[in-house]
């Protein structure tokens, strides 16, 4: 008859904490010593407790089984526990099915498909550089749920990931945290509550170059454009929805407004932002426009790969680009901007006058003076062939009407003195 070394504390242990320590040696695979010295104490206990030996009782029966494990399975059918040979040794584990089904005797347990998605998703993140310290929270949290809702096979994965090198890849959403994120971060966490449980709040806010305001504010939407958050609310006070960014709000002094009623909006923000670039939409006057541009042949292909907006469309598969029943924002404008002469805004004609305008007047700041940069000793002998000033200077600055030749021109009079 073999002999079991086993303590007094095991012989002594409640029923219960014999099979929480069973579950937890099943779960990594253990030998028939191993479960009886550690957990059930005796050779019988290790035939009642796991079903081996004895045809009526035990895990391998459907004692002990969570109900949720009886409501879809027979215990005449299914045995969580096998018996199998490691390195020659005969060892006993909850077998590869119950593992992935999440069996587990107390506490939850996570199915192995699910755990092997969460595992290389926190595998991905881990690589990337520039995310903020809440999502890398989040991760190390998901960690430590799998290490303890799975089986022990995943325990050099985890150490793995957890010990990883630097990430090789790197976003600029970190700017979102880093910079005006971070200021937003408190923010978020006294707003979000307001949003979903619909309560008012008072705001004190700071604008840049503007005076301080306290207004009482019903809040709907947050959105993140270009590393700052924003939100969109009414104002009470002022009778409009707006849009506040959230760094100039003054976290310590937010409060709750349970003075008067939170008003409803039946606005799909979501849906507008999706319509536009930017937070910066009057919502007081929600203009719908129909915008088509002109890209050059080289930015076709990147226009076709990466819209404009999301409901762009391109009919003809030409250079022509289309988007139906946008809003146009500051932040849409500068989009455009940013493309220089190769991009073209056909439609609406408001928007093709207004950056007609504004071209021309930055034209004007890289234009030369003559009087003011330019004037050239040499050419001031020809001033009388022309019938005014005015003419003259004119003619000058056409003539010079480049930054380069102004610069080579302006040093070559200037080492003459």
């Amino acid at each position: 008859m073999i002999k079991y070394n086993v303590e007094q504390t095991v012989r002594e242990m409640h029923p219960l904490e014999k099979l929480r320590e069973l579950n937890r040696l099943l779960f990594n695979g253990a030998t028939r010593r191993e479960i009886i010295e550690n957990a059930v104490a005796s050779d019988t206990g290790f035939k009642n407790y796991t079903g081996f030996g004895n045809a009526k009782q035990g895990i391998n029966n459907g004692q002990y089984w969570p109900e949720k494990i009886f409501k879809k399975f027979d215990p005449e059918t299914f045995k969580p526990i096998e018996k199998y040979k490691d390195a020659g040794i005969t060892k006993f584990r909850y077998t590869e099915e119950s593992r992935r089904i999440g069996f587990n005797l107390f506490s939850f347990s996570m199915p192995e498909d699910e755990a092997d998605e969460l595992l290389s998703f926190v595998e991905y993140y881990n690589k990337i550089d520039g995310l903020s310290d809440v999502f890398l929270q989040t991760t190390n949290t998901i960690l430590d749920i799998i290490e303890n809702h799975t089986s022990y096979k995943y325990s050099s994965r985890i150490d793995e990931i957890r010990s990883s090198s630097k990430p090789f890849m790197s976003v600029s959403i970190g700017e979102v945290f880093s910079k005006s994120g971070h200021l937003a971060s408190k923010n978020l966490k006294t707003i979000t509550p307001a949003i979903t449980s619909k309560f008012k709040l008072v705001i004190p806010y700071e604008p840049f170059r503007k005076a301080k305001t306290i207004n009482s504010y019903s809040p709907y939407h947050i959105v993140e454009y270009n590393s700052r958050w924003y939100l969109i609310a009414y104002n009470h006070n002022l009778d409009m929805v707006q849009t506040l960014a959230l760094d100039r709000m003054i976290h310590d002094e937010i409060k709750e407004d349970k003075n008067t009623k939170f008003r409803d909006s039946n606005i799909n923000f979501s849906e507008i932002l999706e319509k536009t670039n930017g937070a910066s939409i009057d919502w007081s006057n929600l203009d719908h426009v129909d915008l088509k541009i002109e890209v050059h042949e080289k930015l076709k292909d990147f226009f076709i790969s990466k819209p404009l907006l999301s409901c762009q469309k391109n009919i003809n598969n030409d250079n022509i680009f289309t988007y139906e029943g946008i809003i146009i924002t500051l932040e849409l404008k500068q989009k455009i901007r940013s493309y220089g002469s190769q991009l073209h805004v056909i439609e609406p004609l408001s928007l093709v006058n207004e950056l007609k305008d504004d071209y021309e007047k930055s034209l004007k700041n890289y234009r030369i003076d003559y009087a003011k940069d330019l004037k050239i000793p040499s050419l001031e002998v020809y001033r009388s062939n022309f019938d005014s000033d005015i003419d003259f200077t004119t003619t000058v600055n056409e003539l010079f009407n480049d930054a380069s030749l102004k610069m080579i021109v302006s040093n070559f009079f200037n080492k003459k003195k």
